[in-house]
């Protein structure tokens, strides 16, 4: 091999470095901003509820904001469609794929973190409808329920940056 053609390799496989490392120091290099932890809580509504469980609200999450899900002595199962939703602590039989994230939590709480890179260059308000399903009985041989939201089902609103 002569010099050119091992200097233009060096120089190429410097790039190539460069670019796959950039993308992931991206978001650390950032000021860092103040996260929200935000709790959905299910419990039964009692005899003047609408629904057999009290609504979940709406919720503003922004990137990095946390979201504690408290099933006290209930089995709840959390389907969101999204996948930039990761698992902080608690929780079991946690599900990730390309369009889903869903877990469940079993007598307790699980606290999942909303992508803290999400690009916020020109990203519109995104809303996100989510499910939650709960069994009465920490055993999951009882009756699975829909908890709803003021609006069923719950959601969560990503806001416009």
């Amino acid at each position: 091999m002569n010099k050119p053609f091992r200097y233009t390799i060096a120089v190429a496989a410097v790039l190539l470095a460069v670019l796959v490392a950039a993308p992931a120091c991206q978001c650390e290099s950032e000021v860092p901003i103040k996260n929200t932890e935000h709790d959905v809580g299910i419990e039964p509504a009692g005899p003047d509820g609408k629904y057999y469980w009290k609504t979940i609200p709406e919720i503003d999450v922004s990137s990095g904001d946390t979201i504690r899900f408290t099933s006290n002595e209930h089995t709840i199962w959390v389907l969101i469609p999204d996948n930039r939703f990761k698992l902080v602590e608690g929780g079991s039989d946690w599900v990730v794929s390309k369009s889903f994230t869903a877990f469940k939590v079993k007598g307790g709480s699980a606290i999942v973190r909303l992508d803290k890179c999400l690009d916020e260059s020109d990203r519109p308000k995104e809303m996100i409808h989510y499910s939650i399903m709960v069994s009465e009985e920490k055993e999951e041989s009882g009756r699975w329920d829909y908890v709803h939201g003021d609006n069923p089902p719950p959601r969560m609103i990503i806001p416009k940056k």
